[in-house]
C-alpha cells in the first residue's frame, strides 16, 4: 500500500478522533468549566499540529522513522482523549456506559506508551531516523523496554484509576480477567455514589448494598 495514503489516512482518524474526544471530556468535565474547555482545546491543537507534521513527513520521506513517530503520537494521543472522555463521561452519567471502566482502564497507559515511548523515539532518531550508532541503537532499545515494563506496570496496578477515580482497574493483578467482572461491584458503586448529589443513583446504590446490612441486622437480632 501506498505510504502517502497510509499516513493521511491515519491524520483522517486522528481528525476524528480529537473532536470527539473533545466533546466528550467537555461534557463530562469539571467545576473549572471554562479553564478545562480551554486546556482541552489546547491539547486538542497540540495532537493535531502532531499527527500533521508527521503525516507529511511520513508521505514525503517514508524511510525516515520520525515522520512515522510524530503521527503515531498525534493519534496515540487523540485516542487517549476520546478514551477518557468516554470513560469520564460513564462516571458521570447514572448508570453508566457501555465499557466506561476499560476505556478509563486504557486511558492510563496508553498516554504512557505514547508519550514515553514515542518523546524516547524520537530523541534517538531525530533528525535522519537513523540511531547514531549500534550503542545508541542498544540504548534506544533498552529505553523501549523500559518504557514497555512501565506501561504493564500501569496497566494492571490494582486501586482507583487516576484518570477516572470513581472506577478501580478491571485488569489489576489481584482481581486478574477472571474478577474482571466484580469491576462494577458495590465499593465502585459506593465510589460513585459518593461523588454524585443526584438522588436516583445514591438510591439505586444503596439498594444494591442492602442486602449485607440486612442480614447483619438479622443475625443480629436473632442472636439476641
Amino acid at each position: 500500500m501506498n505510504p502517502a495514503r497510509i499516513a493521511w489516512g491515519v491524520f483522517a482518524l486522528t481528525m476524528v478522533l480529537v473532536p470527539t474526544g473533545f466533546v466528550l471530556n467537555t461534557i463530562g468535565g469539571q467545576d473549572t468549566f471554562f479553564i478545562y474547555v480551554v486546556f482541552q482545546l489546547f491539547f486538542a491543537a497540540v495532537q493535531l499540529t502532531t499527527a500533521c507534521v508527521g503525516a507529511v513527513v511520513a508521505s514525503r520521506l517514508p524511510g525516515n522513522r520520525v515522520g512515522w513517530i510524530l503521527l503515531a503520537i498525534g493519534a496515540g494521543l487523540g485516542v487517549r482523549q476520546a478514551l477518557g472522555g468516554w470513560g469520564g463521561l460513564g462516571a458521570a452519567t447514572a448508570g453508566g456506559l457501555p465499557g466506561d471502566d476499560v476505556a478509563a482502564w486504557m486511558t492510563e497507559w496508553v498516554f504512557i506508551l505514547v508519550i514515553a515511548g514515542g518523546v524516547v523515539f524520537l530523541l534517538h532518531l531525530f533528525p535522519n531516523g537513523r540511531f547514531m550508532s549500534r550503542r545508541w541503537r542498544l540504548v534506544g532499545i533498552a529505553s523501549g523496554a523500559i518504557v514497555v515494563l512501565v506501561t504493564v506496570a500501569s496497566a494492571l496496578r490494582p486501586g482507583q484509576l487516576n484518570s477516572v477515580e470513581e472506577f478501580e482497574n478491571p485488569l489489576a493483578v489481584t482481581g486478574a480477567l477472571a474478577t474482571s467482572s466484580l469491576s462494577r461491584s458495590p465499593s465502585r458503586a459506593r465510589l460513585r455514589c459518593s461523588r454524585s448529589a443526584a438522588p436516583p443513583r445514591r438510591s439505586s446504590f444503596a439498594c444494591a448494598g442492602r442486602p449485607a446490612s440486612s442480614a447483619s441486622r438479622s443475625s443480629g437480632s436473632s442472636t439476641r
